[in-house]
């Protein structure tokens, strides 16, 4: 006799459903401490957890006392929370969530939910057309948890990954057993091992994701605690104590390798002005323009950084002086495109720019930002004044003179 026949499916439901709500309500009460991005998330997982929970007591109801809209409910609803886990993953991975395709599944169990309890009553038919769609989802799921994040993956996101994928694959294989052995159209048993089986694997893998999942907030949550140490709030970039860091290695990389390397800074010209005339939020709304028209314009290696007020600074690794004149020329032509708005102003932002490259044997960031900030003061000698404006002047930002 196969010892799993000694065990009730429904002491599995049972435990699942504590299990399932329970967590659900434990992420609830701890999800106001977390940032908004992750309260999103801790959100639409709790909420799924509590879900679910819902779901395997309807299941539970109706082994007990046989109520068939509560069989047709559990199972759409079980795939509706699973839906929920795949979008909360992907907006946890920084991927857009396709309600659409994550809401799919339900919408197609709904059909087959009401036929099989409504129109034509089978229990194990039903059973196994949630065990197959919500396996599907599992695996939509575990996927959406193995991607690669910034170029890596985090240790509980594979661990929960696999998870997904074992309780996927499980699924699949035991509504593949119930076709092959033709017991579709006989009654559903509650001591009937492949099914304990299957709840038995659900809430093992389940208490091997609950851990994870708050792994992988928790690594979010350090991770973004380090780039706000690291970034500028207003413009994303890096702040000067992270430029140093980063770039002191950069240095010391190219003095090993004897590659070249170059550092460039950036004034946005007249922004006292503009910033005097329109107001610090129009000033603010400028810098994030002009951080991002920078950071558009510059490599995706190069490191840039506002490096205070109005001036920011690049350090542009492996760039010898002629690839970091043209890297500035790229700047300037970026800046000659870009429409400036700002409350309804049209702002020809014109920027100055100073630059200096590595000299063999003198490799130094001192060296080279005390040489970009004399070019720097040349270049910005050289502009033409500033008419004078009133506020009122809805004119007054074309004067602004682009080099």
């Amino acid at each position: 006799m196969n010892p799993l026949s000694y065990f009730d499916i429904r002491s599995f439901w049972l435990l699942g459903a504590v299990c399932y709500s329970g967590s659900g309500v434990l992420v609830l009460l701890v999800k106001q401490a977390y940032p908004q991005e992750l309260n999103r998330v801790l959100s639409m997982w709790s909420s799924s957890w509590i879900l679910m929970g819902i779901t395997i007591a309807l299941r539970l109801q109706y082994s007990v006392w046989g109520t068939v809209p509560c069989l047709a409910l559990g199972s759409v609803l079980l795939s509706v929370s699973v839906a929920m886990q795949h979008v909360g993953i992907r907006w946890l991975k920084g991927l857009k969530p396709y309600r659409g395709i994550s809401f799919l599944p339900p919408l197609l169990l709904l059909p087959a939910a009401v036929w099989f309890t409504a129109v034509h009553f089978n229990a194990v038919a039903l059973y196994c057309a949630v065990l197959g769609i919500c396996g599907l989802q599992q695996g939509m799921v575990a996927f959406a948890l193995l991607r690669r994040e910034n170029n890596s993956r985090p240790l509980p996101d594979t661990v929960a990954g696999f998870a997904c994928m074992m309780m996927s694959i499980e699924s699949e294989l035991t509504c593949c057993l119930y076709f092959v052995s033709g017991s579709l159209s006989g009654q559903f048993s509650m001591h009937d091992p492949r099914a304990i089986l299957n709840a038995l694997v659900n809430i093992t893998t389940e208490v091997i994701i609950f851990p994870m999942f708050l792994m992988m907030i928790s690594e979010r949550l350090k991770q973004r605690l380090a780039d706000l140490a690291m970034r500028d709030t207003l413009t994303s970039l890096y702040n000067r104590r992270a430029f140093d860091e980063l770039a002191l290695h950069s240095i010391s990389a190219a003095v090993r390798s004897g590659e070249p390397l170059s550092l460039a800074i950036f004034d946005l010209d007249y922004f006292k002005e503009v910033n005097d005339t329109l107001g610090h939020a129009a000033g603010d709304a400028i810098l994030r323009q002009a951080s991002q028209v920078l950071r558009e314009s510059l490599r995706s290696e190069d490191i840039l950084c506002r490096w205070g007020g109005d001036e920011f600074c690049a350090l542009l690794p492996h760039a010898s002086q002629e690839q970091a004149a043209q890297a500035i020329e790229r700047v300037q032509n970026s800046f000659r495109k870009t429409r400036f708005e700002v409350h309804g102003h049209v702002i020809p932002l014109a920027i100055s720019i100073g630059m200096a490259s590595s000299v063999p044997g003198n490799v130094g960031l001192e060296d080279l930002i005390h040489r970009a900030d004399a070019k720097l003061y040349q270049s910005k000698k050289g502009r033409r004044p500033l008419p004078s404006f009133s506020r009122q002047d809805s004119d007054l930002l074309e004067a602004l003179v682009l080099r």
